[in-house]
């Protein structure tokens, strides 16, 4: 499992590698989803990566948010 060490990381493999775009609707999804242990994937992620990396996460999605332009 690859964890990343910094936003930059993260954004570069999530636009590069896994080629999303983060726009202000996709990152707000994301945002919800990672708040939301009920839902599997997000459980999946808790237990595989542990809160702080999850609450890491969702702070990224909040900082590619603010840095939308769509």
């Amino acid at each position: 499992m690859h964890t990343f060490a910094n936003y930059y990381e993260w954004r570069s493999a999530i636009t590069g590698s896994c080629g999303l775009i983060l726009g202000r609707a996709y990152c707000r999804e994301r945002i919800t989803a990672l708040g939301n242990a009920s839902i599997p994937s997000t459980a999946a992620f808790l237990e595989a990566y542990g809160g702080l990396y999850l609450n890491q996460v969702s702070e990224w999605f909040r900082q590619a948010e603010s840095e939308a332009t769509e």
